[in-house]
């Protein structure tokens, strides 16, 4: 969580000088061009970190088969992209994309040539180097980025932050473990038989992830690309990066634990009200103070974005509830449940998307996601009950506490914003923002608490957010 706080923190306070430097059809080019280097380096996402992961005993050979497979299509992916520049470029009428597209070639390459060394301290769970290893990249990325943007006013200091970033990340892979890879591939049957179905679901990711920057690139423009990128960018800040950090800790727990069914449903319960408890509030709240959130650390000229960010917000308080089932999947060896998932998610995206951009173009994107996670989300958590073998009145038992006291918070958010007349100017909106954020923080946390305790005050996240204050409490009087 500290990991992602202080990545996201950064990444925050990046975009919002950039949003002041740059404009939105800048944003939107690199986000074209961006799309379409993760759609080809699809081809080496295989996921031999998590069969690392995954696997009872790794061995030297292990390690070298996966770092071998990486590097050679690492390279091979930015022969293509280099290659296919000039197509992609007139595909989407715009010469710029070009010299962009090769130098997020190279960047493609480094990546190719990181060590897998980092792997290793996941699957031991030492957090602190892999917190370590993990921020180094965003924190160069962004020492470079802001400076280049005050000096250059365009596009090309987000591509050239994204390739120093990457540079970083190579350097650190093998500073931060001892792990020094050779060329091998000696053990490619034990990792292909788990990464097939990783590799298939990283396919669907970058469906379900680029489908509208990749739609929009084509039906709409670079601007309204732009809107969508930071509305989402922004607008999933509280919810899906916070989930994120979570999901990558249970993964390896979960796996640890993978053949004690009843431990696991018991751990799976529990990390999922904790998840509810912050994602569903944290995505109404966002829906609700978009504005305020723009006027205040975007300004006047991201205000379309605001419709946007509204659905967005839902989407991330939604679709962040089912995003540990995923690792639930891997852990117990059967990622392809996720594939199946995925499919259902995008069988709904990619229709929304095709019938509603090009109507209400970033708005309509935004609004697609928000249907198809309204459609899959409880599909998937219905799923994974079967899976885990979790009867469905438990997990609802979970789930409708955290709804109901963000109902409550909701309204009490929505009074006072409307006490008060609509913020035109940054200081308006930072006050609104900091009233709305109290009053819906203290409303939702004490709905939270009266729900829990006159449901008979049940085990689950409550109850262990409770312990944990007084224990921490405990010990500061005896200190």
């Amino acid at each position: 969580m500290l990991q992602k706080l202080l990545e996201r923190g950064l990444g925050l306070v990046s975009t919002l000088i950039l949003a002041r430097l740059l404009v939105p059809e800048d944003f939107g080019l690199v986000a074209i061009a961006s799309s379409f280097v993760a759609l080809l380096e699809l081809l080496r996402m295989f996921g031999f970190d998590m069969a690392l992961i995954q696997l009872r005993t790794v061995t030297q050979s292990h390690m070298d088969t996966a770092w071998t497979f990486a590097a050679i299509l690492g390279l091979a992916i930015a022969a293509l992209v280099a290659s296919l520049a000039p197509v992609v470029a007139d595909f989407y009428g715009d010469p710029r994309l070009m010299p962009v597209l090769w130098v997020l070639a190279l960047s493609a390459a480094l990546n190719g040539l990181e060590s897998n060394g980092p792997v290793m301290l996941r699957r031991e769970l030492h957090w602190r180097k892999d917190f370590i290893f993990q921020t180094t990249r965003k924190v160069a990325a962004v020492i470079f980025t802001i400076p280049l943007a005050f000096l250059w006013r365009n596009y090309w200091a987000l591509v050239v932050g994204t390739l120093m970033g990457r540079f970083a990340s190579l350097i650190a892979s093998y500073a931060i473990s001892p792990y020094r890879p050779r060329f091998s591939v000696q053990a490619r049957a034990d990792l292909w038989s788990f990464s097939k179905w990783v590799f298939i679901n990283n396919l669907l990711l970058f469906v379900q992830q680029r489908a509208p920057n990749l739609i929009m690139g084509k039906l709409t423009s670079a601007a309204s690309v732009g809107f969508f990128g930071m509305a989402k960018d922004v607008g999933t800040i509280p919810t899906l990066e916070m989930v994120m950090p979570i999901n990558r800790a249970a993964f390896p727990g979960y796996s640890k634990i993978a053949g004690d069914k009843p431990r696991l449903r018991a751990g799976f319960l529990k990390l999922l009200g904790a998840i509810a408890l912050i994602v569903i509030p944290a995505g109404i709240g966002v829906a609700l103070t978009s504005e305020l959130i723009v006027r205040m650390f975007l300004g006047e000229r991201w205000l379309p974005a605001v419709p946007a960010m509204q659905l967005l917000g839902l989407y991330g308080g939604l679709y962040g509830l089912q995003s540990n089932a995923n690792a639930a999947y891997m852990a117990v060896g059967k990622p392809r449940l996720q594939s199946f998932m995925m499919i259902a998610f995008i069988a709904v995206l990619v229709p929304a998307l095709l019938i509603l951009t090009p109507r209400f173009g970033h708005t309509g994107a935004a609004l697609a996601c928000l249907v198809a996670a309204i459609v899959a989300v409880p599909l998937n958590l219905f799923n994974v009950c079967r899976c885990l073998e979790i009867p469905a009145s438990s997990m609802a038992s979970i789930l409708w506490r955290p709804f109901a006291g963000s109902a409550v918070m909701a309204a009490a958010v929505s009074a006072g914003l409307n006490a008060f007349p609509a913020a035109t100017s940054a200081p308006a909106a930072l006050v609104q923002l900091l009233g709305s954020m109290a009053i819906g923080a203290s409303s939702y946390g004490l709905a939270a608490l009266a729900l829990w305790w006159t449901s008979g005050r049940p085990d689950g996240a409550e109850r262990w957010l409770i312990a944990n204050m007084a224990d921490r409490l405990r010990r500061r009087r005896r200190a």
